[in-house]
């Protein structure tokens, strides 16, 4: 046991670690625990032919490093089309552009996976397209909805928004070179050959620069090329024989792949329909991606949000019973965008910001009063600059006048000076120019005026000397210095001004900002208020009505959950991807930066950062896992290498005989206690959900014509709700077996019909698989942990009884502590497992009411002619009435039968679990109690020995890193750029 101490302190660093709830510094240990796991393999792989230990190793490894893959959490983001899904997803990667954000064709058609890239082209694309069988079978859907009874095009096709609109706008974004009497006149044979190069494929697009792959991606998605320039005054008929091929209508799944931090903890954003697809295909992909979603975020534009009560109406009825039965009514994320888009006289009236709004409104009259007073100043100066040029003018024009007399006068010449020059100027300058100009021209106007006339009479009457002259020139000149000294002093005054001027238009567009801004936190903060609200009491309604279907004697004041406790929880971010954007320096076409003092603002930060937030539980959980695995597997090795090989074979066989006998009861009990859970598993079943199924089966037999009745309702224009449908969309309905879009809403017959069943099977159904199986679960382990324990303290009687070492015993001691976490991570598997497989199975009931009004769908679909809707009608309501107990019969026994199979399948996958534990326990105290079969060989005996010894010096080795991560546990945060 020399190694000892350096093979406990490796386990101790492990156990320290497990104590952490960083997932950084805990992947940061996952992986060190992978390279550990690769050299220990490689190093064993050698001695797999001379050493019987080594395979078992071997295996034990290879099992463990699957455990350490990243776990995955799948965000489906859902909502309506021009909510701004694709925009806030491209602002949550920090790119401008990765996601398709045309809102007319692709991205409300094609479902986005977004992933992690770990590859070292750093952006990535798979494009899937649909099968040829698929697209076969969606083209003759098209065209049934694009042609008349009369196989002619259908006249509403020029409505985009009717079924036929729709059918010839697929058709032609995928055949552009067709004009719609092409169309008219090709086969669904022909039309699927011209693109068989591309159905079943898989295309591949990537780049190094994010404008260029986005460029490329856009082009196999939906090309915005032309053939041809269209010249003014074509016809649009010729223009729709121009438009470049747009694949969308092909594309079953885009896989996008980025370098993106808040992908790097295994988030996966999957960017669905806006609404529910009619491409078999695409809405199959779309559903697989639901069932997989650890959460959903609900896009909705923040001016729409509120006022129609996203969080209440827009989660329709069929949504929230899915929720419910799905286990994630908690696992809503609301997302309100375009909150820049405000109008800040509606938002201080709707929302009461008047009282926040008036120390701003204050500000700005202050900065528009003192505004106004500057620029009266200004206007002041500048008269007063004019006085200043004109002034400088005046004198400019007299010295030369004086200079020419003076000139004439050095050449003997008899000169007289100017008779009106004087009178002149302040004549004009008394008549012309405010009071101000004149003082600055002359202070001292009045007496300084008259001295200068009684001067100039002087002067003029007699001949000027040459010393006059000059004495008149130095005169002028002095009042020229004069005047241009009060002209710099007034230059500096308007800069002055205009400096306080640029200060308040400065002043006056922070307040702008600011007042919007206040609005903008004013509408958030009641937006996420109200959607809070309203999510609780919609849920609160749905559940009181569930309830009252389920239990007649149910009284409606018991609350169900604690709802405001929920509306606390429920995350509700109010997001601007254009203001982030701008403020990240992008999207320069589109103007200057928004109206937001800061990028927090905008809250697209908030959102990347709860990106990481709800990983976290899941990382943690999958490090903790493999984690507890290592430190299980690294004591088991240390008491492998250090098993003693002196007993005598007398000594052997009687340990062996008194562990046998322990490890078997053990092994027994074991056993007794999985069959135990899953017999109580059977009896919450039944009480949960199998015994309320003739209850439901007859609510949704006793519900079912009206259902079918209301289809064929006469049409209520003030009320579509409470109407039918027109002919054309009731055979549409059965042409896509009674799933589509009407209206911009999404209608589902067949859940129609299952819904009374499903309301009363819904509040067992979350009772068993939320609460009741969690919670036989938390037992079972603690049940497992409890034998183990005991069957423990009865072996380590034994063995001291035989004389077995302290250090031995001890490491057992240490190894049979870490065994409660691995009957946990044992029954957590098993419980997601079976969760995974209940949203599987929860949608069966829908499924199977579809098979069977299939024949229904069929015959209704086929009709044309004089009196179809009447034979329509016919079809479906004798129908409905012939098989409808045999059908909601078949849909809940079905269910039952794949849950019983489920749980039997689980069973065994638990029992298989506890096997390879309790050989691992078993074989832990066989090296401690027994140690190992000793090779007769020498030279074999001797390849064991260095086998072990190598093997410890591996897991020696790996201490320091283990060491530096217990120590350092931010280092991870910093490294991946996640740090706060």
């Amino acid at each position: 046991m020399a190694d000892g101490g350096q093979k406990e302190a490796q386990i101790v660093h492990l156990r320290n670690l497990l104590q952490t709830a960083h997932p950084y510094a805990l992947e940061r240990a996952v992986e060190e625990g992978l390279k550990l796991l690769d050299s220990l393999k490689s190093r064993i792989q050698r001695s797999l032919a001379d050493n019987p230990d080594a395979e078992e190793l071997s295996k034990q490894i290879e099992c463990l490093r699957k455990q350490g893959t990243k776990t995955k959490t799948i965000i489906g983001v859902v909502g309506a089309t021009g909510a701004g899904k694709s925009s806030i997803i491209n602002a949550v990667l920090n790119l401008e552009r990765l996601v398709p954000t045309n809102g007319v064709r692709a991205c409300t058609a094609v479902v986005a996976e977004i992933s992690y890239n770990s590859a070292d082209i750093p952006y990535r694309a798979q494009i899937e397209f649909v099968q040829p069988s698929e697209w076969q079978s969606e083209l003759r859907v098209l065209f049934q909805d694009l042609l008349d009874s009369e196989c002619n095009v259908s006249k509403e096709s020029a409505n985009p928004d009717t079924d036929a609109g729709i059918a010839r706008a697929k058709i032609q974004a995928v055949y552009p070179s067709k004009s719609i009497e092409d169309i008219e006149r090709s086969s669904i044979e022909v039309l699927l050959q011209e693109v068989s190069q591309l159905l079943g494929q898989v295309r591949e697009v990537q780049d190094t620069k994010p404008a260029r792959f986005y460029k490329r991606l856009r082009k196999l998605i939906d090309s915005q090329e032309r053939n041809g320039e269209v010249k003014n005054g074509s016809s649009c008929k010729a223009d729709e024989t121009k438009r470049g091929v747009a694949y969308w209508p092909l594309i079953k799944v885009v896989r996008i792949y980025v370098k993106s931090p808040v992908l790097s903890t295994g988030l996966v954003l999957v960017d669905l329909p806006g609404i529910r697809d009619a491409n078999p295909a695409r809405a199959a992909i779309a559903e697989g991606y639901m069932k997989q979603c650890a959460g959903m975020w609900v896009v909705a534009p923040i001016s729409r949000a509120v006022d129609d009560k996203t969080a209440q109406t827009l989660l329709g009825q069929s949504f929230k019973r899915q929720m419910s039965m799905d286990g994630s009514v908690g696992s809503l994320t609301f997302i309100c965008s375009k909150t820049d888009d405000i109008d800040v006289t509606e938002a201080q009236e709707s929302i009461n910001m008047h009282d926040r709004l008036l120390p701003l409104a204050k500000r700005n009259k202050e900065l528009l009063s003192l505004s106004k007073s500057l620029n009266k100043e200004l206007k002041r100066l500048k008269g007063a600059d004019v006085v200043h040029n004109e002034a400088v003018e005046d004198l400019d024009d007299q010295i030369e006048t004086w200079q020419e007399l003076k000139d004439d006068a050095a050449s003997g010449k008899e000169v007289f000076a100017p008779e009106t020059e004087y009178s002149q100027m302040y004549e004009a300058a008394e008549q012309d120019q405010p009071r101000k100009r004149q003082c600055l021209i002359l202070k001292g106007d009045a007496t300084t005026k008259k001295e200068d006339e009684d001067k100039n009479d002087s002067i003029t009457s007699h001949p000027l000397k040459l010393h006059e002259i000059t004495a008149k020139i130095a005169e002028l000149r002095g009042k020229k210095k004069e005047v241009r000294k009060s002209k710099i002093e007034t230059d500096t005054q308007v800069k002055g001004i205009r400096k306080k001027q640029d200060g308040i238009k400065a002043a006056l567009k922070n307040v702008k900002t600011d007042t919007i801004s206040a609005c903008i936190i004013g509408r958030n903060d009641y937006a996420k208020a109200t959607i809070r609200q309203d999510y609780a009491a919609g849920l609160k309604e749905f559940d009181l009505e569930l309830a009252a279907e389920a239990d007649e004697n149910f009284k409606s004041g018991d609350d169900l959950r604690d709802y405001g406790k929920l509306a606390d929880s429920i995350p509700v971010f109010c997001v601007s991807s254009r203001g982030y954007q701008k403020l990240k320096g992008r999207l320069w076409k589109d103007g200057n930066a928004s109206a937001f003092p800061s990028i927090e603002e905008t809250e697209i930060p908030m959102l990347q950062k709860h990106c990481i937030k709800i990983t976290e539980a899941g990382r943690i959980a999958n490090s903790h896992s493999f984690l507890n695995s290592l430190a299980q597997l690294l004591n088991s090795i240390a008491l492998w290498a250090s098993a003693g090989d002196g007993l005598t074979e007398e000594q052997k066989a009687t340990r062996e005989r008194c562990l046998a006998g322990s490890m078997d009861h053990l092994k027994c009990k074991l056993h007794v206690a999985i069959k135990t859970a899953a017999d109580e598993i059977l009896s919450e079943l039944n009480t949960s959900i199998f015994d309320r199924y003739d209850s439901a089966v007859r609510s949704a037999a006793d519900s079912a014509m009206e259902t079918v009745h209301h289809w064929a309702k006469p049409i209520n224009k003030e009320n579509r709700l409470e109407g039918g449908f027109w002919w054309s969309t009731y055979q549409s309905f059965c042409r896509k077996e009674g799933v589509r879009v009407f209206k911009r809403q999404a209608y589902d017959w067949n859940d129609a019909l299952a819904a009374p069943m499903v309301k009363k099977i819904i509040p067992g159904w979350e009772q068993f698989f939320n609460r009741r199986l969690p919670e036989v679960m938390v037992s079972l382990a603690c049940r497992l942990s409890d034998l183990l324990c005991a069957c423990h303290q009865d072996i380590d009687r034994d063995a001291r009884s035989f004389l077995v070492g302290d250090d031995g015993l001890a490491m057992l001691q240490r190894q049979i502590q870490g065994y409660p976490a691995v009957f946990k991570s044992h029954t957590r598997t098993l419980e997601t497992s079976i969760d995974r497989a209940q949203r599987d199975i929860n949608r069966v009931f829908t499924q199977v009411i579809k098979n069977f009004l299939h024949p229904a769908y069929v015959a209704c679909a086929d009709e044309h002619g004089f009196k179809t809707f009447e034979r329509m009608r016919n079809h479906m309501e004798e129908h409905v009435r012939d098989i409808r107990v045999n059908m909601f019969r078949a849909s809940v026994d079905e269910v039952r039968r794949r849950i019983l199979l489920l749980v039997e399948e689980e069973t065994q996958v638990l029992t298989d679990s506890m096997e390879g534990t309790f050989h691992a326990v078993k074989r832990d105290y066989v090296s401690v109690l027994i140690g190992g079969n000793v090779p007769n060989a020498a030279e074999l005996r001797e390849a064991r020995q260095e086998l072990r010894r190598e093997v410890i010096k591996i897991i020696d080795g790996s201490g320091p890193a283990f060491e530096e991560v217990a120590n350092a546990p931010m280092k991870g945060e910093r490294r991946n750029g996640l740090g706060a």
